[in-house]
């Protein structure tokens, strides 16, 4: 293996990574529209405004929806944020009802919609109903608007039961079609079923599929995350067969559950609520068809029910995936915002539509998104890296820009000058080209919003001589936090090299800052599968944000959340926690670094690091928290046993998420330690290594 800085990938890799369903919407609204398209007068909309609920309360059960299309529906307008489902966990009428979701909290236009045109006799009054059911159990309207003139009539759905609205259509003299749509409005989680129009002089409905059971959809696992809470976890299926047989193993390959599930239309449920906290594989098998498997994690809820996100901990995204990182509990993310992407005319600046709604969703969510201001733009010095004044003038100004448009709490600026793949401009790689670029986009942030903090270099690597270069060209004043990617491991990939690099680094600031410590921020670092196992890959990420937090690092920015491709010997596209979706598993399948991840988060989410224990040079153990709410991190690059003094039982947490209780013997608790770290939770003292 190599450990040149890897090319990154420009903002087009957002087109590769499945948009991720994930965080609530904000608003709910579904509306049915009437209008006539052959009335030579106007038509003459009636409604009656009822919303009524069932008495009792229901409790929507296990779902599984999956993007279908209905027999006698169309859609149009289509969009990558909405979903038109087929729903089988939660019905009204029949075994399927129709579930719409649109992420997006601003309305576009036109309104993505399901409809169709009915044949009507003119001059005929028409009586609709429909039954709903809120997914995210707030309190929203269902509107209708009829007619040419668009009369819109709202109806209240006021909590998650089935309820059922009402309204009334009367046709005008020689009209013979009217359409119908269904409108997926900005915010939409509704399902919709029982669809019906009935009039007093025609006895069969005109309305086709109106309880949406004619449906298609592809066979794949319906699940739109695979990261699940223990006493929730299931894996939904769409799959036309009769039944479906599953089994479970976990990370050692053990079965742990197994069974069968019928799928009498052609959707359902696996149900695995009883699976403790793990990392799991589960394959799934029908007579005749191909098999599906895929990954998934389960995790225990957050003692206080909320979200447990840690800013400390980051990673990289480029589109909604970073919905992703919140549920494993990474508090950070890190983007770029490409200036050639948003300045198509000089001092205009359209950013990419997708990224308003990423920064809302992410922000909403606990996490803060940092953007990358970078690389280069067309319109100034011929599209290369700018060094001319007005190209040097430009870039600041459009950091000034990032920083007033997103409003986030930080920005970075440029990644990897000092590497030529990312760095093309007329006067080089060194410090001193950098820093004319680096003065004028902290000046444009700092005159937006003094209180943002500025991120650099972003070097490739540790590159201590120019980092001390641009130290003594004056450029850490204009640093809040300094930022490097630190690949400098060898073939072995351990990370225990980055005690004496942050050492250093830590020094160099001190050095060239009045003796004074600055933030160190590692905004790019992680591990290929193509070059190293899975299993290595867990245990580094582990051991290397231990080491960072121990060690002055305030923010980790794991590299990368998302695999760039699905060839799992393609080195590059290999760095992710999670696995690109596939025709069979569109969820993104996480690997066991995702598992790692969120079970270290929990174990020292919100604690601050205190000390490591004195044992030896190849035995690590970091203790953060104190008293009661102590943790330590242990590990060791030689098998080790560790005796801590103890007269309390203490837990301890596997790699893995496996909690088990180790009582003390004669006042001492002993630890096998291996590369494999573990978390033991409760106070213990004077830590000895006794083999």
């Amino acid at each position: 293996m190599t450990n040149s800085p890897k090319p990154r990938r420009k903002f087009s890799r957002e087109q590769l990574i499945p948009l991720i369903a994930g965080v609530s919407a904000l608003v709910i609204v579904l509306a049915f529209v009437v209008w006539n398209v052959a009335a030579p007068k106007a038509a003459v909309p009636e409604t009656k405004p009822t919303g009524s609920p069932t008495t009792e309360p229901v409790v929507i059960p296990d779902m599984v929806h999956v993007a279908a299309e209905f027999g006698g529906w169309k859609i149009s307008a289509a969009d990558a944020n909405v979903r038109f489902s087929a729903e089988a966990g939660s019905v009204s009428d029949g075994g399927v009802a129709l579930r719409i979701d649109n992420s997006l909290s601003q309305e576009v236009t036109p309104l993505p919609s399901l409809g169709q045109s009915i044949a009507v006799e003119p001059l005929t009054k028409y009586d609709f109903s429909a039954q709903l059911q809120v997914v995210n159990r707030k309190a929203k309207a269902f509107s209708v608007v009829v007619g040419d003139e668009g009369t819109r009539h709202d109806f209240d759905v006021t909590d998650d039961s089935w309820t059922e609205v009402e309204w009334s259509y009367t046709t005008a003299d020689a009209q013979t079609a009217l359409p119908l749509s269904v409108l997926a409005g900005p915010g939409v989680s509704v399902i919709a079923d029982g669809l019906t129009m009935t009039t007093k002089d025609i006895e069969s409905s005109p309305l086709v599929n109106g309880s949406f059971e004619d449906y298609s959809a592809p066979t794949q696992v319906a699940n739109s995350s695979l990261v699940m809470s223990a006493g929730e976890a299931n894996i939904g299926l769409a799959w036309r067969v009769p039944s479906v047989t599953w089994s479970v193993t976990d990370e050692l390959g053990t079965e742990v559950s197994s069974g069968a599930v019928d799928l009498p239309q052609g959707l359902g449920v696996v149900p695995l609520d009883t699976l403790a906290q793990g990392f799991y594989s589960i394959k799934l098998a029908a007579d005749g068809a191909e098999p599906i498997d895929t990954t998934f994690l389960v995790l225990d809820k957050p003692k206080d029910s909320a979200a447990v996100t840690d800013a400390r901990f980051g990673t990289h995204a480029y589109a909604n995936s970073g919905t992703l990182a919140a549920e494993l509990g990474m508090g950070s993310l890190r983007t770029d915002v490409l200036w050639a992407e948003a300045e198509l005319t000089k001092n205009e600046y359209v950013f990419k539509p997708i990224l308003d709604p990423m920064f809302t969703s992410l922000q909403a969510a606990g996490v803060e998104v940092m953007p990358v201001s970078d690389y280069n733009n067309t319109l100034y010095d011929i599209g290369r890296t700018v060094s001319s004044d007005e190209g040097i003038a430009a870039y600041g100004k459009y950091s000034g820009e990032i920083a007033k448009h997103f409003g986030s709490s930080s920005i970075e600026i440029y990644n990897e000058f000092n590497h030529p793949p990312f760095n093309n401009g007329v006067c080089g790689v060194e410090a001193e080209c950098y820093l004319p670029l680096l003065k004028a986009s902290y000046e444009a942030v700092k005159a937006e919003n003094p209180a943002i903090t500025v991120v650099g270099p972003a070097t490739a690597r540790h590159d201590d001589e120019w980092i001390t270069d641009l130290y003594k060209l004056g450029g850490i004043q204009y640093l809040d936090a300094i930022s490097f990617h630190p690949y400098d491991y060898d073939s072995t990939g351990a990370p225990e090299f980055l005690m004496a690099t942050l050492q250093q680094a830590g020094d160099r600031i001190r050095e060239y800052n009045n003796g004074v410590s600055k933030p160190i921020w590692l905004t790019e670092l992680g591990w290929s599968t193509a070059s190293f196992s899975e299993e290595q890959q867990a245990q580094f990420l582990v051991r290397a944000q231990t080491i960072a937090l121990a060690n002055g690092v305030e923010k980790f920015f794991w590299y990368d959340l998302v695999n760039d491709f699905n060839d799992p010997a393609e080195h590059e596209g290999n760095f992710g926690l999670v696995k690109l979706g596939t025709e069979t598993v569109p969820a993104l399948a996480p690997k066991l670094s995702a598992m790692s991840q969120a079970v270290l988060i929990r174990a020292v989410g919100g604690k601050d690091w205190v000390s490591r224990d004195e044992l030896n040079e190849s035995t690590y153990s970091y203790v953060f928290g104190s008293g009661a709410d102590e943790t330590r991190v242990a590990w060791a690059t030689a098998p080790a046993t560790v005796a801590y003094a103890s007269d309390e039982p203490i837990t301890v947490t596997s790699q893995y998420g496996h909690a088990s209780e180790v009582s003390p013997v004669d006042g001492v608790i002993t630890i096998s330690l291996g590369e494999q770290p573990q978390y033991l939770s409760g106070a213990v003292t004077a830590p000895t290594i006794v083999g």
